[in-house]
């Protein structure tokens, strides 16, 4: 997988597209999709930050099929219709898809411009055109648009909200208590690295985030502790190691690998380990994980 995948903001604001130094972040609106699939758009506030609409989980289910052969985006519906949204004749591997705050753009991974190597692509969850980003394009475009937070995900209770955001112009993850005055002023910004830090996931009591960061030069998993405030790297392999979930006693992390394969190959090979890190082997295929 590219090492920089996505958003080496500074460097690309500095030296590909510098008009996009006059607009301001924490003057751009924060939307965030309702249960019912519709955005708010908040006011921006010159001091106390943006406000950011409270809003429930989305009733519909982002998931990758390859049902057709090689891995495409799915959307599970609440009336238990599955809809295909990136399936074609392209052969292209579509994978980790999430979804923006205004509840309509789904981002995910596709090696669509570079077979060998993974990148920024984007579909419409109504359905449409697969649109395939360089990393310049995909930062005009979140510019333009002004999606500069998505993934939205609710901890297990349902009162605290963790997203990431790009609007420190660095790829952060942040949380923000949902019986709080919903602004960016009250938003807790849980990572400060200059890597990327992305694909966020509660533990079943709450108390912890395992999510990916590229800090030591390639994708590796990391869990973050509330409680403490503390930060520990579980896996450091020479492959990336992406996109962690919890077992259902959260005793486990699984996890998708490319010690053997690379995704772009549409292998997707799938690790396990102890949630402190120990005990790293590929998921045998006889087991059932739940999580």
């Amino acid at each position: 997988m590219n090492r920089r995948i996505l958003f080496t903001i500074v460097l690309l604001i500095v030296t590909a597209v510098p008009i996009v130094l006059f607009f301001s972040l924490r003057g751009a609106p924060l939307q965030l999709a309702s249960s019912e699939g519709t955005a708010s758009e908040s006011t921006a506030e010159p001091v106390n930050g943006d406000t950011i609409p409270q809003g429930n989980p989305p009733r519909d289910l982002l998931l990758a099929t390859d049902q057709n052969g090689d891995w495409d985006i799915a959307l599970l519906q609440s009336d238990g219709t599955l809809r295909n949204l990136t399936a074609d004749d392209s052969g292209a591997q579509d994978v980790f898809a999430s979804f923006a705050f205004n509840g309509e753009t789904i981002n995910f991974l596709a090696n669509r411009i570079n077979g060998d190597e993974m990148g920024p692509s984007q579909v419409d969850a109504s359905g449409g055109d697969v649109r395939n980003l360089t990393i310049i394009s995909a930062v005009i475009t979140m510019f333009q648009e002004q999606q500069f937070d998505w993934d939205a995900a609710w901890s297990p209770d349902g009162e605290t909200l963790l997203w990431a955001s790009v609007r420190d112009l660095n790829l952060e993850l942040y949380t923000i208590p949902m019986n709080a005055d919903f602004s960016m002023s009250n938003a807790t910004r849980i990572t400060d690295s200059t890597a990327r830090d992305w694909f966020h996931s509660w533990s079943p009591d709450g108390s912890q985030i395992v999510f990916n960061s590229d800090r030591n030069g390639n994708e590796d998993i990391f869990v973050y502790d509330l409680a403490s405030q503390e930060t520990r790297q579980l896996t450091s392999a020479e492959q990336d190691d992406i996109h962690g979930a919890w077992s259902r006693d959260g005793n486990q992390i699984l996890f998708v690998s490319e010690r053997e394969t690379p995704v772009a190959s549409g292998n997707l090979d799938l690790y396990i380990m102890n949630a402190d890190g120990s005990e790293q082997q590929p998921f045998p295929e006889d087991q059932v994980f739940e999580g």
